[in-house]
């Protein structure tokens, strides 16, 4: 059985719950800690995910709980935490991106390339049965693609009654919401 332990359970939107869903389906795991900044809101997450995983105090005493670390932190603490959870030999599920400066990327490429546990970065869409279509008739109806524009997700984020978010923030986000969509 392996121990999960999530990072970060959102103030508003949260890919946390979802992976605690397709976690809570799956036999061969278990979410045994839970961490975030705001710890009310950790044991509330607890709580309502029907839960009997460890609320930590720290990212620190997460790592001691759990055999994988899955981060669904804002981008600006992607780094940080998941050079720590691979320097710690756990195994690893970053959201994207995987970080926000591009050595920090390789940083973390070549920390999971050593290690002898497994990492990745969660990218939902790239296998989505829309995309492979769109390749597909890309690939054999029009060819070579030299523009394109297309939105997807965040029309949340231009409703001025919806509080300010960390995607809103450059500091926080890297990119602002772009990168998270």
């Amino acid at each position: 059985m392996i121990r999960i332990g999530i990072v970060g359970v959102g103030a508003t939107v949260s890919i946390a719950h979802f992976h605690a869903e397709g976690y809570k389906a799956d036999p061969r795991c278990m979410i045994a800690a839970v961490y975030d900044v705001n710890r009310p809101a950790a044991e509330k997450w607890v709580t309502e995910h029907g839960l009997s995983a460890k609320v930590c105090d720290s990212f620190e005493e997460l790592l001691e709980n759990c055999d994988a670390v899955d981060l669904c932190t804002p981008n600006r603490f992607h780094y940080p935490h998941a050079k720590q959870a691979l320097l710690a030999g756990r195994h690893l599920l970053v959201e994207k991106p995987m970080a926000i400066e591009l050595e920090e990327c390789e940083d973390l490429a070549r920390l999971a390339a050593e290690a002898s546990t497994c990492s990745m970065m969660g990218m939902v869409y790239r296998y989505a049965n829309p995309l492979r279509l769109a390749k597909k008739l890309v690939d054999e109806q029009i060819g070579r693609i030299y523009t394109f524009t297309a939105w997807t997700g965040g029309k949340r984020l231009s409703d001025p009654r919806n509080p300010l978010e960390w995607r809103m923030i450059r500091k926080l986000s890297g990119s602002g919401a772009l990168g998270d969509f």
